[in-house]
C-alpha cells in the first residue's frame, strides 16, 4: 500500500512539474524588439514622434494590404499604461453581436473583441501597452505578432 502511495505522489509531483513547463513570467518588450518582430512578421513599421509625457516610446506597424494595425507604447510607468489600457478598452465601439474574451492580472491585461468584421486585441504588460485592430480574416497575423512578442 505503502509503494502505491509513494507511485502516486510521485506522478503528481511529476505532473506539476510537467504542468509549468514553459512556465515563466511574461516580460515586456521595448520599441526596438517590438519593431523587430513586427518587420519579421511582414509589417512596416513607424516610430512617430510623440509630445506626450506619459510615453516613453511609441510604434505604430501597418500592414496595408491585410488592412491591419498594431500600435506598441512604452508608458512612463505602470499606472499610466493601466489608465491607456482602460481607456482603449472602454472606447473600443461594441455591437450586440461581438464576441469578447479577457485576462486582467496586476502585471497583465489583455482583451480581445471579434466585432462583425472587424478584430481587436488590446494587452497592457507591466507599462507597455499594444492595440491592434484589423480584419478578422487576418487575426491569425495579428495573433502570431502577438505571440511572437509573448503579449
Amino acid at each position: 500500500m505503502k509503494n502505491w502511495f509513494r507511485l502516486g505522489a510521485v506522478a503528481l509531483a511529476l505532473a506539476a512539474v510537467l504542468a509549468c513547463t514553459g512556465c515563466a513570467a511574461r516580460t515586456p518588450v521595448s520599441s526596438e524588439e517590438f519593431q523587430t518582430h513586427a518587420e519579421n512578421a511582414g509589417f512596416i513599421v513607424q516610430a512617430p514622434e510623440t509630445s506626450s509625457e506619459d510615453l516613453v516610446d511609441f510604434r505604430i506597424a501597418l500592414d496595408q494590404e491585410a488592412g491591419m494595425e498594431v500600435d506598441f507604447a512604452v508608458c512612463k510607468d505602470q499606472q499610466t499604461a493601466v489608465d491607456t489600457y482602460n481607456s482603449i478598452k472602454n472606447n473600443i465601439k461594441m455591437t450586440d453581436l461581438a464576441k469578447t474574451k479577457n485576462v486582467d492580472s496586476s502585471a497583465y491585461s489583455r482583451y480581445t473583441v471579434e466585432n462583425g468584421e472587424i478584430y481587436y486585441v488590446v494587452v497592457r504588460l507591466e507599462d507597455t501597452v499594444a492595440l491592434g485592430k484589423g480584419k478578422i480574416i487576418h487575426q491569425n497575423k495579428m495573433n502570431t505578432l502577438f505571440d511572437s512578442i509573448k503579449y
